[in-house]
């Protein structure tokens, strides 16, 4: 009730809705292989044609646009430009190589293509998030408890 409450004030006061992820289970179609959940954090990682993806979720945009600064420095060596990636917000890249965020996401792609799975990935992010009390779709090797999206389960 108070998640739906908070969703209509949300879209009346034209935020951007957090998007809850990439749905794990539609991995396959987007050419990817099994994730890795990375352990202590809200993201997972997939091998794609050429490379891998990195999937990173944040509660809200501020933590993202952080997540995405942090990202940007590690890679500063390949010294980065900013690229259209169709569906972000800010990215950087080139061919084989894109970080982008999209409102309290971020990707980083190394791949054949990068800015086309970039935009293939910002473009299956999901704002459903699983009802409060859902089964959970996975425990990792941590036995943390994750969500259909990878993040790690709320209680």
């Amino acid at each position: 009730m108070i998640t739906t409450f908070l969703f209509w004030i949300g879209l009346a006061a034209g935020a951007p809705l957090p998007f809850a992820g990439v749905p794990l289970a539609a991995l396959p179609g987007l050419g990817l292989g099994a994730p890795d959940v990375l352990v202590g954090s809200d993201a997972w990682q997939a091998p794609a044609p050429g490379g891998w993806v990195r999937h990173h979720w944040s509660p809200d945009e501020p933590a993202a646009r952080e997540a995405y600064a942090f990202q940007r420095a590690t890679a500063a060596q390949a010294r980065l430009l900013p690229v259209a990636v169709p569906g972000a917000d800010e990215a950087v890249g080139d061919a084989g190589l894109v970080i982008a965020r999209r409102t309290n996401i971020v990707v980083v792609v190394r791949a054949d293509d990068a800015p086309a799975l970039a935009a293939a990935l910002l473009a299956a992010e999901s704002t459903v998030a699983p009802p409060p009390g859902a089964a959970p779709s996975a425990v990792d090797a941590d036995g943390v408890v994750r969500d259909p999206y990878g993040r790690r389960a709320q209680r």
